[in-house]
């Protein structure tokens, strides 16, 4: 099974990166599948392939030009899915000749007027998976080796600045940074942490260590402080903010996983 993506490409269109998150998802699940660029389209190269999937939006094309092409598809024995990305349709399209008829909303459907052959499915516009990325800061404070190991059991990137940073800097740093870990030990004296301050004005959640240095900061009122009682602890305070802030359902790897499975039934 070879499936061809037919799209924008490389170019600063919305559905262009729609299309490029949903092709390395497919690609990380072992799908072949080619892309062809909507307005370079190799046609030897399409005919290698079992199903052609288009990207459309309605003004990507001109409705004559996607009906003659379909119809040619099926004459060919290729299955076909469309995905419509909005709900502007050409007067008079013919739409018999699609397979597969996908929106990311039910009522996009509602200007479409599929044939009875045509399997209608709504799936969800994919929300990008981007890793979550850590930092801490506070030389020699910060127990930097047990923090990296709780991101690496989780899969989140882990960052410290590599020398001191002047305010404006060091700002900047932590904006560029999901979320903020001060783990530090008990050390027998008390002050008043500026680097948790500052971490709470980038307004970053802040995840800290239950030792008697952070213990005025139970004062502030501020969300998205976390106070773990040990590494343990602090693993969970961070799965539970990070992995569940984002439902596995409306990423793009559970996309591509639906897409493949509607591959293999098509095929």
């Amino acid at each position: 099974m070879k499936i061809a993506m037919i799209t924008t490409w490389d170019r600063q269109c919305g559905i262009a990166e729609y299309a490029k998150s949903l092709v390395s998802s497919l690609e990380k699940l072992g799908v072949d599948i080619q892309v062809f660029d909507k307005d370079n389209i190799e046609w030897r190269g399409l005919e290698r392939c079992n199903i052609i999937h288009f990207q459309n939006q309605g003004s990507f094309w001109s409705g004559e030009w996607l009906m003659n092409v379909l119809k040619m598809l099926k004459t060919q024995n290729k299955r076909t899915i469309v995905t419509f990305h909005d709900s502007a349709v050409w007067e008079g399209f013919d739409f018999k000749n699609i397979d597969i008829a996908i929106a990311h909303r039910e009522d996009i459907f509602k200007n479409i007027l599929l044939s009875k052959e045509t399997k209608q499915i709504t799936f969800p516009m994919g929300i990008p998976e981007i890793p979550v990325k850590i930092c801490s800061f506070g030389i020699g404070r910060n127990d930097n080796i047990a923090v990296k190991r709780i991101c690496d059991e989780l899969g989140f990137g882990y960052n410290i600045p590599s020398k001191w940073l002047p305010t404006k800097k060091l700002i900047e740093f932590i904006k560029s940074h999901d979320g903020v870990v001060l783990w530090y030990n008990e050390v027998g004296i008390v002050g008043s942490s500026a680097a948790a301050r500052l971490a709470i004005a980038c307004r970053r959640p802040l995840f800290l260590s239950n030792v008697s240095w952070f213990d005025d900061l139970d004062s502030i009122k501020t969300k998205n402080l976390y106070k773990a009682r040990d590494l343990n602890c602090l693993k969970l305070f961070m799965e539970s903010f990070y992995k569940n802030y984002l439902t596995i359902e409306e990423g793009f790897n559970n996309l591509a996983k639906k897409h493949k499975e509607l591959y293999g039934r098509l095929y």
